[in-house]
């Protein structure tokens, strides 16, 4: 994607030890610090697009439209809030990115 133009933001797994059930867990924990950013950079991009289903991401869409920017939301069938489909500008099921880029 970077190569094509996309700006791509990266962070590192955390590995949770779970002790209990002697199994480890990874967590991204990438939702505040995503807000985060695309609030910061909301004045150097036109469109964003979200590749989530989480629900913690209305109030960042909701901003976004308050301000004039569009947004796309990309996310599985079955795994994405009603929330963010009512919000984004455009809703585009994953299944249906896949088959398009199958066609390429």
């Amino acid at each position: 994607l970077e190569k094509i133009g996309y700006t791509v933001i990266t962070r590192e797994v955390k590995i949770i030890k779970d002790n209990k059930n002697k199994k480890t867990i990874q967590k991204g924990n990438f939702d505040v610090k995503l807000g985060i950013d695309i609030v910061l950079k909301e004045k150097e991009f036109d469109l964003a697009v979200l590749a989530s289903g989480d629900s913690d991401f209305e109030p960042v869409l909701e901003h976004l439209r308050t301000i004039k920017k569009k947004t796309i939301v990309v996310s599985a069938r079955g795994h994405i809030a009603r929330e963010l489909i009512k919000k984004a500008d455009d809703y585009l099921p994953l299944e249906k990115l896949k088959t398009e880029i199958e066609m390429v």
